[in-house]
């Protein structure tokens, strides 16, 4: 078999080119292999074998592709050694990815206090972490949480302070409250203002979920997640001025305003979360 290729420049070219591509991409996408500039094709008259190497093979081994032997731009004992450092990653990529939740997971060794209440367990246990220590663990189950921020004419309203018992204090917050069992945190968002603010279900517009999925509350001590809600209240209906705390306007000063005022981290975290979204207030 005979062959009619072009001059060494061109060959070289194309070679530079393959290399540059392979580079970028990973793979040989630019050799072009059914290409007519790139194919060897035969000429009886040039009086040329083509070597065996230089036939037309897929393009992962094509002559051109900077792996075959023909084209090798490496020396072989860099090759070598970049093959070496491959087969180590994909060795430890293969070790990781086995089982990747085999070094995760805490074995519990038993339960020695549990203590149940209407929202909250107490748990006591004693675990094996993956390095083999024992240690004692305390952690709560406790039901969700829904928080709620409603508004009126273009006011967020909040209110009264409550006294909390955690910090022996009345704070500021936004109405808010546990999800009952077998409810879902949104069927639990009228009953909650209902009792927070006085107003009924009627006189709630729309509802808006802030956070589809709930967020870890404190992952490593209890499971209780967060949920939040904008509540638009109908601008007639009526709100007892005795229940309301607070009133900010929904604008960018009004809430750097309200901010200055929260100090629950789970009512700063949703106000801030409601401000970034696109949808910063209702659209009628």
């Amino acid at each position: 078999m005979f062959y009619c290729s072009k001059n060494l420049q061109s060959r070289s070219k194309n070679r530079v080119k393959a290399e540059k591509t392979d580079r970028l991409f990973g793979r040989s996408t630019a050799i072009d292999y059914h290409s007519k500039k790139h194919l060897i094709h035969s000429n009886r008259q040039d009086g040329y074998e083509v070597p065996s190497s230089l036939l037309p093979l897929p393009y992962s081994f094509h002559p051109l592709h900077p792996l075959h032997p023909f084209h090798n731009p490496l020396p072989n004992f860099l090759l070598a050694s970049v093959n070496c450092q491959l087969s180590t990653v994909n060795c430890q990529l293969s070790t990781v990815n086995m089982n990747p939740t085999e070094k995760s997971h805490w074995k519990t060794l038993d339960r020695f206090v549990e203590i149940n209440s209407h929202w909250v367990k107490l748990i006591g246990e004693h675990l094996e972490t993956t390095e083999g220590q024992i240690v004692e663990y305390w952690r709560v189950e406790r039901a969700d949480s829904v928080v709620i921020l409603t508004i009126q004419a273009d006011k967020l309203l909040l209110p009264s302070p409550m006294y909390r018992a955690g910090v022996a204090a009345a704070t500021l917050d936004f109405p808010g409250g546990r999800v009952p069992e077998a409810t879902t945190p949104a069927a639990a968002v009228p009953a909650i203002i209902k009792k927070e603010l006085g107003v009924t279900e009627s006189a709630i517009a729309r509802i808006q979920p802030i956070n589809t999925t709930g967020w870890e509350i404190n992952s490593s001590f209890s499971n209780q997640k967060l949920y939040g809600f904008v509540a638009e209240l109908h601008p007639t209906a009526t709100v007892n001025p005795e229940l309301i705390g607070a009133a900010y306007p929904v604008t960018p000063d009004g809430i750097r305003d309200l901010l200055k005022k929260l100090t629950c981290l789970q009512c700063r975290a949703l106000l801030l979360e409601w401000q970034n979204q696109d949808d910063f207030r209702f659209r009628i």
